[in-house]
């Protein structure tokens, strides 16, 4: 409860413009922390739910993930992560578009 505290007056410091250009970098190292301490929690959660008897089942973990608490919690982190998984998704749609125009290039199309 005081990690959110402190990330809500976080928030609402940073919006202060004298304050947050005094320390910009105060303000990204404590959002990439709070969400490293939010990202452990939430997988502990997931990972442990099955020693409730609620989520004890094969499909446990999933209807634990599937409950609107999980579901906020998730939708809390997963902003901060999006950024990198476009980063990945564009690396890698431009690496294939490398891969298959040296490949035709050459004369030898791979077929994918």
């Amino acid at each position: 409860m005081a990690l959110i505290l402190a990330n809500i007056a976080a928030f609402v410091l940073e919006t202060v413009e004298p304050i947050h250009s005094a320390a910009p970098a105060f303000f990204r190292w404590f959002e990439i922390a709070s969400v490293a301490v939010f990202t452990v929690e939430y997988l502990l959660r997931l990972w442990s739910c099955t020693a409730s008897p609620n989520y004890a089942d094969s499909l446990g973990r999933l209807r634990f993930a599937l409950t609107p608490m999980a579901i906020v919690d998730l939708l809390a982190i997963l902003p901060f992560y999006l950024p990198f998984a476009a980063s990945v998704v564009a690396t890698r749609s431009a690496c294939g578009r490398h891969a298959r125009n040296t490949s035709t290039a050459s004369g030898f199309p791979i077929l994918d």
